[in-house]
C-alpha cells in the first residue's frame, strides 16, 4: 500500500508540473505578460525534472542506497 501511495504522489507531482504547459500562451494573453516569460515559467519545472533524473539516478548508483534504520 505504501508503494501505491508513493507512486500516486509522484504521478501527481509530474502532472501538476506539466499542467500549465498547454495553457501558457492563453494565460500570458489574459494577464498581459510577455509570451517568452510565460513559456519559460511554464516549461522550467518540466526541464528541471528531466535534469534532476539525469543527475540523481546515476548519483544514487555511484554512492549507493543506504538503508534507513
Amino acid at each position: 500500500m505504501d508503494m501505491a501511495n508513493i507512486s500516486y504522489q509522484v504521478l501527481i507531482c509530474y502532472v501538476a508540473a506539466a499542467a500549465l504547459v498547454p495553457a501558457t500562451l492563453s494565460l500570458a494573453l489574459e494577464f498581459g505578460a510577455a509570451k517568452g516569460k510565460a513559456v519559460g515559467i511554464g516549461h522550467t519545472p518540466v526541464a528541471l525534472h528531466a535534469v534532476g533524473l539525469l543527475l540523481w539516478c546515476p548519483l544514487s548508483h555511484v554512492i549507493g542506497r543506504r538503508p534507513v534504520a
